[in-house]
């Protein structure tokens, strides 16, 4: 896939912002909480949706790249028939 670096570069910047919203979400919840005894209930399931599509926005820039997160030093250990196997076992298993 041949994407404008552009909008990658967008990708990754919305993503960098999700996750200091959600950071901040989590972190104003919790001085609320013990603080002053008090929480908002929304932004337990808000920072619970920006985590999800944190994790699927992280996961699509890693497959452009060919790549996996924490399995790319074995897989590169691998020749090159056991690297199209290993891809295939990969992508048979997610579609499963």
């Amino acid at each position: 896939m041949n994407l404008p670096r552009s909008l990658l570069r967008l990708l990754e910047n919305a993503l960098i912002l999700a996750f200091v919203v959600m950071i901040a979400m989590v972190f104003g919840n919790v001085v609320l909480r013990y603080g002053f005894n008090s929480g908002i209930t929304m932004s337990d399931e808000a920072s619970r949706m920006i985590f999800v599509w944190l994790t699927f926005g992280g996961a699509f820039l890693v497959a452009l790249e060919n790549g996996h997160l924490g399995m790319t030093a074995i897989v590169q250990m691998l020749g090159l028939r056991g690297r199209w196997l290993a891809r295939l076992m990969a992508e048979s298993l997610s579609l499963f």
